[in-house]
């Protein structure tokens, strides 16, 4: 991976991309305490190996799929880490834990990664859009699992409530006003938003409150600003809402 070192000099040594139910976060690491999240979880290191320690045993990779729920720690050389996670409730999650076969962690061909290195550390910031990212991840978790994994809605009812959803200001909705929206029961459109979107609509909509949140403190504003206008009731419940997402606070993130 030496040849995308010199570029990931110049990049910030932080980033992080939200999307509906997956997120990557790249950027230079450091040793790790002890910790549990919730999130399925791929740790990548373009420039060297890093060493996961699970119930006092340490395995060395430069890349590894490791369950959710699983304490951990990590000791890292301060060095560039990419680390994608995925909800546990994403149709994909299950495709991924079949994989690890009640395991905690399984070692993955770095090999798979090299896309979503060039796309992250070969690329000019101006472009670096979510978009772009969004789609490297689609196709490296689609190699992983041999499967489409990030489903295109095809229903004109989900395709019409994704675009009121993006759309609206108000993030505290509740599922039974979207599925009068659609004329549909409740219990029908939880059912068809997860066949149709791969995630659970409660989740989806907890991932777009949170990207907003990060998307508003990105801008300038303090985290009590950011958590009102995502509809949390505060930044503490932003805060805790963030930690038990992706096992780090917003102090470490944004400090």
């Amino acid at each position: 991976m030496k040849q995308f070192e010199n570029r990931a000099r110049g990049l910030p040594q932080k980033g992080l991309y939200l999307f509906g139910g997956y997120a990557l976060f790249w950027g230079k690491t450091t040793d790790t305490a002890e910790h549990v999240h919730h999130l399925i979880q791929i740790t990548l290191s373009p420039q060297s190996t890093f060493k996961l320690v699970i119930d006092n045993h340490t395995i060395e990779s430069s890349a590894l799929l490791i369950d959710s729920d699983i304490a951990h720690k990590f000791e890292v050389n301060d060095s560039l880490h990419l680390i994608v996670l995925i909800d546990p409730e994403m149709e994909v999650a299950s495709k991924l834990r079949l994989m690890l076969n009640k395991k905690a962690y399984m070692e993955l061909n770095s090999a798979l990664f090299l896309e979503l290195y060039q796309t992250i550390l070969g690329s000019d910031l101006t472009v670096l859009t979510p978009d772009r990212i969004s789609m490297a991840i689609d196709k490296l978790l689609n190699t992983i699992t041999d499967r489409h994994i990030i489903a295109n809605p095809s229903d004109y009812r989900i395709i019409k409530l994704l675009r009121y959803i993006n759309g609206t200001e108000d993030k505290n909705i509740s599922v039974k006003v979207f599925a009068d929206y659609v004329n549909l029961s409740e219990s029908r459109l939880i059912h068809l938003f997860s066949e149709e979107v791969g995630i659970p609509i409660r989740r989806y909509l907890l991932w777009k409150k949170l990207y907003l949140a990060m998307q508003t403190i990105f801008e300038g504003k303090d985290f009590t600003y950011a958590a009102h206008q995502a509809g949390f009731s505060d930044s503490a419940h932003l805060s805790r809402t963030f930690k038990k997402m992706f096992g780090l606070t917003l102090q470490n993130l944004f400090k």
